[in-house]
């Protein structure tokens, strides 16, 4: 009879590695309808925008943090290839029970006109801009 291992310590590190474990930043103990949830949109550990600080507070093996609602400002990290290619600060106000992404594109990125980086936060369930400024289309 064959037994199969699940290797624990590797699933744990991986989900930890991606973002799932989040911070709670001001008062931990506020309960989640008194507070808003930001994330930012990595992929594969690959490339995307990786949170660095909320308001000065570094996030540390995490990519989305718990916040009191009001003004924020985050730094944020735009990765390519495992590689911080650009970084910025987004300012933005969040509200109660708001749920908020951090978004990037970058234009001219594989040709040899200076790459243009886009940094933007949206209020995850209608797409709104609450911070940064996308391309304009």
């Amino acid at each position: 009879m064959k037994k199969k291992v699940i290797f624990v310590p590797f699933l744990f590190f991986l989900f930890l590695a991606n973002g799932c474990v989040s911070n709670f930043f001001s008062n931990p103990g506020n309960p989640p309808d008194q507070t808003a949830f930001i994330q930012g949109s990595r992929y594969w550990q690959l490339y995307g925008v990786v949170i660095d600080s909320i308001d000065g507070q570094a996030l540390s093996n995490t990519n989305s943090a718990y916040i009191l609602p009001g003004h924020h400002r985050v730094q944020v990290t735009y990765y390519l290839a495992f590689s911080a290619n650009y970084a910025q600060w987004v300012d933005f106000r969040a509200e109660t029970s708001g749920s908020y992404i951090i978004k990037a594109e970058v234009q001219n990125q594989w040709r040899w006109a200076p790459s243009v980086y886009y940094i933007w936060i949206e209020e995850a369930r209608t797409g709104k801009i609450v911070g940064g400024a996308p391309p304009s289309r």
